[in-house]
């Protein structure tokens, strides 16, 4: 089927087999936004293996849609990547020449949908918005994060835990079970998903916070998206700007407005954890409010 291109095809699929299975995330209880299991490294050996295989084919065209046809799956994930706050692989200003590549590819051989998921996730049209509506907005993935802190009795939202009234990074607090917990920086440029499980290692009946720096370059009203599993609140310098004890996982789920200041505004986030996933997306529309 693929000719002279087979080899690099064969170790493309042996890459991502033994990438799945050393997977360290691995969750049946994972959500899409949540989980991706090839690490950069991966798609960067998958992207030179496909460049191989494309000298391979030569001027052969059927071959060279097969080969494309089959790299496929890493452009989805490179865009997945973009619609969820990833800057990693896919920059705003190369936005149009990746999606003009998948939706020729798509419509080609008549692709509508990448799998059964739950609300639409895996239909190719609401895929294409998602991406779309990504390049309008202003996600924040590089926070100082702390935790986590007991949760036993799920009230620990009403519980403001030392960090929640000060920000040192110098100092150490008690954690849930005892444990010395501190601020540390956290940040994944693949995503826009704030992972306490990643951050933390996984835990039950905890909360966590999160803080940030957001820059404005005068006095304005924005609008935030925010996306979380499980309760999230959010306070704008010090101030309750958003409060949530449902999950609503996914990027921009629901929006408020708020007002900064000229200049830093401290953004500080507070999620709490039954069970199973556990994070938040945090967003700056773009544009002016209305």
């Amino acid at each position: 089927m693929y000719g002279p291109a087979a080899p690099y095809i064969a170790d493309y699929i042996r890459l991502l087999h033994g990438q799945i299975d050393s997977a360290t995330h691995l969750s049946m209880w994972a959500e899409p936004f949540e989980v991706n299991y090839l690490s950069p490294a991966t798609i960067a050996k998958a992207d030179s293996l496909f460049d191989s295989a494309r000298v391979a084919a030569g001027e052969d065209a059927a071959l060279l849609d097969r080969v494309e046809l089959a790299h496929l799956p890493i452009l989805w994930l490179k865009l997945n990547s973009f619609s969820q706050g990833g800057t990693l692989y896919v920059k705003t200003e190369e936005l149009p020449d990746y999606l003009a590549r998948f939706t020729a590819m798509v419509d080609k051989h008549h692709i509508v949908e990448t799998g059964a998921f739950q609300n639409d996730f895996g239909k190719i049209g609401k895929f294409i918005d998602r991406v779309r509506a990504a390049s309008e907005t202003e996600f924040y993935n590089q926070w100082w994060v702390i935790g986590p802190f007991d949760n036993t009795d799920n009230k620990a939202m009403s519980v403001a835990y030392v960090p929640e009234l000060e920000f040192d990074t110098s100092k150490v607090y008690t954690g849930k079970d005892g444990k010395n917990v501190s601020w540390k920086k956290y940040g994944d440029l693949t995503t826009g998903y704030v992972d306490f499980n990643k951050a933390f290692g996984y835990s039950e009946y905890t909360v966590a916070y999160a803080r940030a720096i957001i820059h404005s370059s005068e006095s304005e009203t924005a609008k935030f998206g925010v996306g979380n599993n499980d309760g999230i609140r959010i306070w704008l310098n010090g101030k309750m700007v958003y409060d949530y004890d449902k999950a609503a996982l996914g990027p921009n789920q629901h929006f408020f407005t708020a007002r900064l200041n000229k200049g830093e505004n401290s953004v500080l986030v507070k999620v709490d954890q039954l069970r199973h996933g556990w994070g938040f997306y945090f967003a700056r529309m773009k544009g002016s409010v209305q």
